[in-house]
């Protein structure tokens, strides 16, 4: 039983009176717990966000600060007036008491940002930034073309990006679902890695044993972006623990103050999953929510998220009414079929076919070109047997996407299903083209083995198509695993051995090429 007294019920559900008079200024939060209001706290009534005359919006004053141009050039994902936040948190709020960790900064723009506010204000604090540093290319490369590889250490381009900060700043790589803190009391801390129900938990373990209870700001990225619906799910259930203090008029990020420790009694749970909350406290939560944005652009954000999560859970009414009020902008049709298309993943991987096709389906009557929603409806046309329909939802991306290999793969492998190898030929043919050893492994992978499987079917395929493909894959373990099999169906059995052998030397524990070589040394090929 968490400790509140005023709650309001949604059908058994607990969802917090977040309007109430006594649970939203200090004084009365502290009259609730029969003690006088700490005088070390934050005034959480007023904070940054100055109230004017006449009900007017709240002056927001990291909106008069110019950020300094060598931070804000950094490439992010970050909204400009995200940036005027971050650089007054630590030009104006920041008060020294503790730590300043930024979770998630890729190539370093949210630690230039806090680091420009602590070096214009003449202070010897530093950001200690942690991240994976693992590229991914499939939308890192496109924000800032580097040419790493998939899986690639970004570290080098976050030291060059954020140099003329170094000395206010500390990166070190770190995997947040085995994240530990030991740097003491930490007073800002800044979340841009909460992309998961366990990122999210993993945080609240490693980081909220050492916030300060009325101190710490904990500022919340992704709070409103429309994926990460757990983050407004976990923090306005239990505005008991969170007290909002600050958040941008245009953006996703809303700022936080713990009201006590984070765990113990009357805290937070060991762990969030979505099963924790019910359809009707989650609608709940968002609707309070959206009746506190002040912004129409904010709105909108919160609109999307609240449409993803009656998505997530099949709620078609709510799903309707959602549609309905964002299609009357017709600015909202990209980002509606975006949120939406996210739900169609969703479901996609659970193995729920019939909704995700469902969804797809409402998409492309808005937008009957978007890539997602025809990549979605061909997959789950493939996974309902149907490769005719999918080989025409497939084509209808590669007309789009002509490089996109992922959808050819699929495509291939529709084309062999229905026995038309020569189309799975030429869609190997231009996948091969598409790909090289930078390209992630998974794909070169699921290629080689199309390719294996179709030169199974019709040895008479003419391999002097992809001649330069030896050249080109040559320290890929997969295309030295083809050769063998190539060689051995030929009877050049002592080629395929060392065709194998060449393969675990690039990739030892290769379980293809291992099984292969075992089946070859004894004599039980297939």
């Amino acid at each position: 039983m968490l400790a509140v007294d005023k709650c309001l019920k949604v059908n058994n559900d607990v969802v917090y009176d977040v309007t109430c008079p006594s649970l939203t200024t200090t004084e009365g939060r502290a009259a609730e717990r029969g003690r006088d209001p700490p005088e070390d706290r934050i005034d959480h009534t007023r904070s940054a966000m100055t109230e004017t005359p006449s009900g007017a919006n709240p002056h927001l004053p990291w909106l008069d600060d110019a950020v300094p141009a060598e931070a804000s050039r950094i490439p992010s994902m970050l909204y400009p007036e995200e940036k005027q936040y971050l650089y007054w948190t630590t030009r104006h709020a920041y008060e020294g008491w503790g730590a300043i960790v930024d979770l998630g900064p890729w190539v370093g723009a949210s630690s230039a940002l806090l680091a420009a506010g602590l070096r214009d204000r003449g202070m010897s604090a530093r950001v200690q930034s942690f991240d994976r540093f693992v590229w991914v290319r499939s939308y890192m490369e496109e924000k800032l073309p580097e040419d790493l590889p998939e899986g690639g250490d970004f570290l080098p381009v976050f030291e060059r990006e954020t140099a003329p900060f170094a000395p206010w700043i500390d990166a070190e790589r770190m995997d947040l679902l085995e994240a530990e803190w030991n740097g003491g009391e930490i007073e800002i801390l800044f979340v841009d890695a909460a992309k998961s129900w366990e990122l999210l938990n993993a945080i609240h373990r490693a980081f909220g044993p050492h916030l300060r209870a009325g101190r710490s700001r904990v500022i919340h990225q992704d709070f409103r972006h429309f994926y990460t619906i757990w983050i407004p799910l976990a923090i306005d259930s239990r505005p008991d623990v969170w007290q909002q203090i600050e958040a941008v008029d245009d953006g996703d990020s809303v700022t936080f103050v713990p009201q006590r420790p984070l765990f113990g009694e009357g805290g937070l749970p060991d762990t969030y999953r979505q099963t924790d909350f019910s359809f009707s406290l989650a609608d709940e939560i968002f609707r309070r929510r959206l009746e506190r944005e002040r912004t129409s652009e904010n709105k909108v954000r919160l609109l999307l998220g609240w449409l993803r999560t009656a998505l997530l859970y099949d709620q078609p009414e709510r799903v309707a009414d959602l549609r309905e009020r964002l299609a009357k902008d017709p600015r909202n049709i990209e980002n509606l079929t975006t949120a939406e298309m996210f739900s169609a993943w969703d479901h996609w991987h659970r193995g729920d076919v019939s909704r995700a096709s469902a969804i797809a389906s409402e998409c492309l009557k808005r937008t009957p070109d978007d890539t997602q929603a025809l990549c979605m409806s061909g997959l789950c046309a493939r996974d309902r047997g149907d490769h005719a329909q999918a080989v025409t939802y497939f084509r209808r991306v590669t007309s789009h996407n002509p490089n996109d290999a992922s959808v050819r793969i699929c495509l291939a492998d529709s084309c062999y299903q229905l026995g038309d190898f020569s189309a799975a030929g030429e869609e190997l043919i231009a996948i091969f083209r598409n790909l090289s050893e930078d390209s992630p492994d998974q794909w070169v992978q699921f290629a080689f083995e199309q390719l294996e499987r179709l030169w199974a079917a019709d040895t008479t395929w003419p391999l002097s198509s992809l001649d330069d493909l030896q050249a080109r894959f040559e320290s890929s373990p997969h295309l030295h695993v083809f050769e063998a099999i190539v060689h051995y169906h030929r009877g050049h059995t002592e080629q395929a051995t060392n065709e194998l052998v060449r393969a675990l030397e690039l990739a030892p524990g290769h379980a293809r090429a291992e099984q292969l070589l075992a089946k070859l040394r004894n004599g039980s090929w297939q």
